[in-house]
Formats: C-alpha cells, sequence, structure tokens
C-alpha cells in the first residue's frame, strides 16, 4: 500500500529521484547533466567562489575554488572534499534538478555529510551542507493551567524546537 502511495505522489508532483550507489548516472540522466555542466560564480558562506561541474564518462565531477585559490569548501585547514553523487530527484514540471554529492568534512565539524546542488532556472545553483542543529523556545500562545503529574514533560522541555542552520550559497552560470 505504502509503495502504491509513493509512486502515485511522485506521479501526480512529477519527481523522479535516482539512486546513484557507484556515484555514475544511468544513460537516461546523460544529457540532463550535460546540459547543466559549466563553471559557476557567486558565493558560498559568505566568500566568494567558483564551481565546476563537469562530466567523466556517466560520473559527475564537481570542483570548488574560492576567491583565495583554495579548494576546500568549508575553507582553508578543513580538508574538506565533495565526492561521488548519491542520488538526483528531478522535478519535470517545474525544471529543477536537485543532485546530492556525498561530503567529507575532514578536520572541521558539519552535520551534513552529503552537499546539495539544486540547480534552477536561468543557470541558477544553490549549495547547500547541513552545519548544526538550533534549539529555539516557543512560549505557550496561553499559559496553561499546571497540575503536577508524575512522567509529564515540563513546560519547556515541551516548547523547545530543533531547527537546522545550513552553510549555503548561489551561484550563477557563465
Amino acid at each position: 500500500m505504502r509503495i502504491v502511495l509513493l509512486a502515485l505522489t511522485l506521479a501526480l508532483v512529477g519527481c523522479k529521484e535516482i539512486k546513484t550507489p557507484d556515484g555514475n548516472l544511468p544513460e537516461d540522466a546523460i544529457e540532463i547533466a550535460e546540459a547543466l555542466s559549466g563553471t559557476y560564480k557567486g558565493a558560498f558562506d559568505k566568500r566568494d567562489a567558483t564551481v565546476e561541474f563537469s562530466l567523466e564518462g556517466n560520473r559527475p565531477v564537481v570542483s570548488f575554488v574560492d576567491s583565495d585559490n583554495v579548494a576546500d569548501v568549508l575553507g582553508v585547514n578543513c580538508n574538506s572534499s565533495i565526492g561521488d553523487l548519491e542520488r538526483v530527484r528531478i522535478k519535470e514540471k517545474k525544471g529543477l534538478i536537485t543532485a546530492y554529492f556525498k561530503f567529507d568534512d575532514g578536520d572541521c565539524e558539519v552535520l551534513g555529510k552529503t552537499v546539495q546542488f539544486k540547480f534552477g532556472k536561468e543557470g541558477k545553483l544553490r549549495l547547500s551542507i547541513l552545519k548544526e542543529y538550533i534549539l529555539i523556545y516557543r512560549p505557550d500562545p496561553i499559559p496553561p493551567v499546571w497540575i503536577p503529574l508524575p512522567d509529564v514533560p515540563t513546560r519547556n522541555e515541551r516548547n523547545y524546537e530543533q531547527h537546522p542552520v545550513y552553510l549555503e550559497g548561489k551561484f550563477k552560470k557563465q
């Protein structure tokens, strides 16, 4: 039943996800990847940078260099690297392609183990890596009447929400 619902949802939304366990794209996705290949200029985490997206056979390859000629996504001395392609999501109606590459944070710590490349219309590219989660306190809109009960979460525990923080960048194809 769940598989049928998932297939129906994907059909209605026009979204297709392709997993690439070996890092290679299937033949039917090569043409899309070739159209995205090229040089993208912009900024990532407040640093001017250039991203090269290319194909070596069926394998998409990404390189990153900032304006100081540092090829490290997270910055100097982090030794971070972008690895093989994990999966691709294609939303045909909107013309959006999202590629997820393996990510090694090296000597710096971020939570994300993938880097997301979201290719949009007009040669736009957005890059994001999960940095951390922060807790945000949300007070109750109406103060509750408190009746102490055993094993019931306190007000403070209930009102904290976990929010992701991303390192992000915006690029434009040259």
